[in-house]
């Protein structure tokens, strides 16, 4: 599946099987450990099943692959094996109507659209599963690894291994009503005319959770998602920073309102307030079902890597998370040192936006409200993801409509970042996620390689105000650290300045 080119030593990528396969660069820009690949396919698999059942989707889920250590993902067919030619319209359009599968399917669009599921699921989450999630969390987090004899400690990894699975599940079932309201609301803004910018920009302020300005657990994960990324425990304490939420101008609403038919602006009236209502649950769980869970996970794992490491059975206690909590209290120690450096290797190298044949689904095949979920979905994916193919270096999305002049931080990770940032610097990464926030709430723009008007970086920008530029190709590569650089975003553009 991947090969080593012997002469020039760069890898060769090749799709993990048939099917469209996208990169999820922006939040996973290095190779993943392997009990995080285990954790992110389990969830993911799961809890996209879930809602994609409960919404009506003609999919079974998406499905992870590794390619060396990168995440893509591709949809699982609902019916039949994976593909990677789509079957001839008129043929899908009877088996959607036909196939028992797809009638049920289709069933659950209808309830789904009539009963706009995605506003009970995020009051549910608001009202009960918030707290749920901040109690079991807590339970684990009030134990101090430390104090434990090796059988509590095997049985507190366990147990926090347990939790961190069980939040993943949770966190991708969300995605139904975290997601597809937005993506309903830019589709019907794309039939009337209005630019995924334009649209997007509606929802700043909506998100409070992306400012990252709240009272947060000090063993959550800051600089990223995987297993060796830090916890803010392990940090340097940093002040908070207030960060004021963002306000809509009234007159901007009005043009972008203006815009829509007289007869259907009740309908957009709706679905902007649904958007609204939704669009902040994702990085809202996120925190108490990712990152908190997950940095949990990491302690009571480095906690039994240091006292094997005191054995002289592991060479140091953050190797334990190179391996499998399954090979970790086995004793299965000693690949550990070989695993870093072949993923340290493998991170060096750039990862393609997409593997595999593009395919694009006939959307008039599907039944109404199963279409417009679909659809949702889809949109979602081509405004949050790095589009596929040639991209012209330094160009891409601009947030904002304001030019900026600053000194360029660039940062392949949080914790690099730290080291060298200042207040007002033009941060240039492959992508953000929530662990930037505290970085970002002091920039004065950002710079992603990866990511599309809904990527984290996006959205981040929206809230604070901040000019952006998402999905700039080659942007590590070619802006000098401590360079001067311009960022446009009107022209959507940066441009070195001095290095």
């Amino acid at each position: 599946m991947t090969t080593i080119d012997g002469m020039t030593g760069t890898l060769e990528w090749v799709a993990p099987g048939k099917g469209d396969w996208r990169g999820l660069h922006d939040h996973f820009p290095r190779a993943l450990t392997p009990q995080y690949q285990r954790l992110l396919e389990q969830g993911m698999v799961h809890g996209e099943g879930r809602w994609f059942a409960d919404y009506g989707l003609p999919v079974r889920t998406l499905q992870p692959a590794f390619v060396h250590g990168r995440v893509f993902v591709t949809a699982d067919p609902l019916v039949g094996p994976a593909t990677n030619r789509m079957p001839p319209a008129p043929a899908l359009w009877l088996a959607l109507r036909v196939v028992p599968a797809f009638r049920r399917r289709s069933r659950a669009a209808r309830r789904a659209v009539a009963d706009r599921r995605w506003l009970p699921e995020t009051e549910h989450w608001y009202a009960h599963e918030r707290s749920d999630w901040e109690r079991r969390n807590s339970a684990i987090d009030c134990v101090d690894p430390r104090a434990l004899n090796e059988a509590e400690l095997t049985d507190h990894v366990r147990a926090a291994l347990a939790n961190a699975e069980e939040g993943y599940r949770e966190h991708f079932r969300l995605h139904g009503a975290d997601l597809i309201p937005t993506g309903m609301y830019l589709a019907r803004c794309a039939d009337w005319g209005i630019s995924d910018m334009q649209a997007a920009a509606l929802l700043a302020g909506s998100s409070p959770a992306s400012r990252g300005d709240q009272v947060l657990p000090r063993w959550r994960l800051v600089t990223g998602y995987d297993l060796d990324e830090r916890c803010a425990a392990e940090l340097p304490e940093r002040a908070p920073v207030a960060t004021p939420g963002a306000v809509i101008d009234p007159a901007i609403e009005d043009a972008v309102r203006a815009q829509v038919p007289a007869a259907d602006q009740p309908e957009f009236d709706q679905l902007l307030a649904d958007a609204r209502a939704t669009y902040g649950l994702r990085d809202d769980n996120g925190m108490l079902t990712g990152a908190w869970p997950v940095g949990l996970l990491r302690r009571a794992m480095v906690e039994y890597g240091r006292r094997l490491a005191q054995r002289g059975e592991l060479a140091d206690a953050e190797h334990a998370v190179e391996l499998t909590v399954d090979e970790l209290l086995a004793g299965h120690t000693r690949d550990a040192v070989t695993r870093l450096a072949e993923r340290r290797r493998l991170s060096a190298q750039l990862a393609p936006a997409a593997l595999g044949p593009p395919l694009e689904l006939p959307m008039r095949a599907a039944p109404p409200a199963m279409r417009r979920v679909l659809r949702a979905m889809l949109i979602i994916r081509d405004v949050g993801f790095t589009p596929p193919g040639p991209r012209e270096p330094l160009c891409g999305v601009g947030i904002g409509n304001e030019s900026v002049v600053g000194r360029a931080c660039v940062a392949g990770t949080p914790s690099e970042a730290l080291a060298g940032f200042e207040p007002g610097d033009i941060l240039v990464t492959v992508g953000t996620c929530p662990a930037w926030n505290a970085i970002l709430a002091l920039a004065g723009g950002i710079v992603t390689e990866e990511g599309g008007p809904l990527s984290h970086a996006a959205v981040i920008a929206r809230e604070l105000g901040l000019p952006a530029l998402v999905g700039a190709a080659e942007a590590v590569a070619r802006v000098p650290d401590g360079a001067t650089i311009e960022l446009d975003p009107v022209a959507g553009r940066v441009t070195i300045r001095q290095s």
